[in-house]
This record gives structure tokens, sequence and C-alpha cells, in this order.
């Protein structure tokens, strides 16, 4: 929130000095960049906590042999596509 006050300060006073469009424009792209850079910064952060909070133990044999499946299942699809793009190429 803080980073927003900043940001119309600065536009504020970038306005007030009679700046030119194209010194504005690259005032508020700067303000974005930063604005997008903390709120990522901040949800690393808290990805992290989140992280943190999981439990650590192993998966089960039945949740393993789950997500072995899924993950089969995600490669032969995968490899369908691959094979079809490729068939798709040789035709023409």
């Amino acid at each position: 929130m803080s980073t927003l006050i900043e940001t119309l300060a600065a536009l504020d006073s970038v306005i007030s000095a009679e700046g030119t469009a194209e010194t504005v424009k690259a005032a508020l792209s700067a303000a974005r960049v930063q604005a997008i850079k903390d709120e990522v910064e901040r949800l690393q952060k808290q990805l992290k906590e989140v992280k943190a909070l999981l439990p650590t133990k192993p998966l089960s044999p039945k949740q393993q042999a789950l997500a072995d499946k899924r993950a089969k299942a995600k490669a032969d699809k995968e490899a369908a596509k691959k094979a079809a793009e490729e068939a798709a190429k040789a035709k023409k």
C-alpha cells in the first residue's frame, strides 16, 4: 500500500512540475514494474510460509500409485500430441 502512496506522490510531483506526457508515462511504467516486483516478492514469501506448513511425510502406497498413474497419463498425452504434430508436419 505504501508503494501505491509513494507512486501517487511521485506522479503528483511530476504532473505539478508540468512534465511531458513521456515523463508521466515513464513514471507510471516504473511504478507499475515496482508494484509488480513487490507483489511477486510478497507472494513468494507467502508461498514459502504455506509450504512450511505442509506435511512432509511420504505418500502412502495408494497415493504414490495414483500420482504415478497421473504422471504416466500426462506423459502419454504429451507423446500423443507430439506424434500428431509430427504426423501433421509430415503430411505437408
